[in-house]
């Protein structure tokens, strides 16, 4: 009898994943060499690039969202900016 409202209910107050066009933008300096130690630079590149990470015309600067920045080992962050 109330089955329709007990939905309602729970979806109602089901949590949403943050939209990705309101997360906020970061650009990342970073060291190559301590992304991945003992791999090339274009292993590091690849990794990055499978964790969302997006290339610039520059090998070491990279753009990223703001949750996947705490993914990228934090010494080999050099710079980071918001964009």
């Amino acid at each position: 009898m109330f089955a329709w409202l007990i939905r309602l209910l729970m979806v109602q107050s089901r949590k949403r994943a943050p939209d990705p066009k309101l997360e906020k933008r970061f650009r990342l300096t970073l060291n190559m060499k301590k992304i991945r130690p003992g791999a090339t630079e274009a292993d590091a590149a690849d990794w990055l690039m499978k964790m969302g990470l997006q290339p610039t015309g520059n090998p070491s600067i990279w753009k990223a969202r703001e949750s996947l920045v705490a993914r990228v080992p934090k010494g080999a962050v050099m710079k980071s900016e918001k964009l």
